[in-house]
């Protein structure tokens, strides 16, 4: 017997361990019930002695037939009873575990149920007269389908980039990380199963992805940025994240290669985002003045290469005024005016800034 974690087990099972293996299962389009007996329920998990403890409970799993599913406080069995793509299940150094490969897991976030808002969101919405300034603009049933697409993009940003989120059991993100997986890997995943349910949020969402975000804050401002404003966001041209750009080294750059973190190419427009502290790849965490020094040299090494950096610091992502000015300024470079929002486009906003804003230990 064997046990395949999917769902949000397999996305905490990344977090806390990276890939797991490198043989992926299967090597064709195939069907669960290819691959054998599969756990359904706490006992069958405990008589795996599988080490799951990293994660969060209830554990979900996947199994092929309708008759396993289940749901306990200690595991949710969710049937995938179509047709599966190849490369699938990544195999790990635990006998009897598989995990949903990063993209089965995006599709399997990406299926039913249909989100609903809460039932508090509900009453205060239907009960309040609109003359009541309490009353909400945006409804919130509406806000609860489309907020699902935004934070599959943040899931699928942090699969693409080089953070790890902090689960509630390794209480800490990690940075300098392999991307998970790769953009055309994801947009490929679905095209051998068409019909499988999620598909066309799978799709929708990659419209709004980025690749190789260092952080979750760079993660929030591309996205503040970038998705359409009937989301919230300021509708401006996605950015590239962290491209290599090539410096003259010994000659005007102490570094021979720089990571812009948001390029805009076709205008060569920068938005450099100066955290709290350092995550470039291969460079390890630098001493706040070396990193001082390092964000210096880097904007002078811009300069130098005829680019003009637009810089962003933590506080100026985080409260929404100051992220506001910042947006507009970029947009203006961009030639791409940021038109004023009113109604339950501006409550959207509101609430797309909540949405996305890390937790504090995040915040860097």
């Amino acid at each position: 017997m064997q046990a395949i974690l999917s769902h949000q087990s397999a996305l905490e099972y990344y977090r806390t361990h990276g890939i797991p293996g490198e043989k992926t299962l299967p090597d064709e389009t195939s069907s669960l019930d290819r691959v054998g007996p599969l756990a359904s329920g706490v006992r069958q998990l405990s008589s795996l002695s599988l080490p799951l403890e990293a994660l969060s409970t209830p554990v979900h799993l996947l199994v092929a037939d309708q008759s396993l599913r289940s749901y306990s406080r200690g595991a949710v069995a969710h049937v995938w009873s179509g047709a599966i793509a190849r490369h699938s299940l990544v195999t790990t150094s635990d006998e009897g575990l598989l995990v949903s490969s990063p993209e089965f897991t995006l599709l399997q976030l990406s299926g039913p149920p249909q989100p609903h808002a809460s039932d508090d969101d509900k009453r205060l919405y239907e009960r309040l007269d609109p003359s009541d300034p309490l009353r909400p603009i945006d409804d919130p049933d509406r806000w609860a389908i489309d907020s699902r697409e935004v934070l599959l993009a943040r899931i699928a940003m942090e699969l693409l980039g080089t953070y790890r989120l902090a689960t509630s059991q390794s209480g800490e993100t990690t940075y300098g990380m392999a991307p998970l997986t790769s953009y055309n890997a994801l947009a490929h995943f679905p095209d051998e199963i068409p019909a499988a349910r999620g598909v066309e949020l799978f799709r929708a969402t990659l419209l709004h992805t980025m690749s190789l975000s260092f952080s979750p804050m760079e993660t929030m401002l591309a996205l503040m940025l970038s998705l359409p404003p009937r989301f919230g966001g300021y509708g401006l041209p996605k950015p590239v994240l962290n491209v290599r750009l090539r410096a003259r080294r010994g000659d005007i750059s102490s570094q021979a290669t720089i990571f812009p973190d948001l390029y805009w190419p076709e205008q060569e427009v920068l938005l450099e985002y100066e955290s709290l502290e350092f995550h470039e790849r291969g460079t390890g965490i630098l001493a706040p003045d070396e990193k001082l020094a390092h964000d210096a040299e880097r904007a002078n090494t811009l300069l130098a290469m005829g680019m003009k950096p637009f810089v962003a610091r933590p506080r100026q992502v985080l409260e929404p005024d100051r992220l506001d000015l910042l947006a507009r300024q970029v947009a203006k470079r961009l030639g791409r005016p940021v038109r004023a929002c009113t109604g339950a486009r501006a409550e959207r906003r509101t609430k797309l800034h909540a949405l996305l804003s890390p937790n504090a230990n995040d915040r860097r």
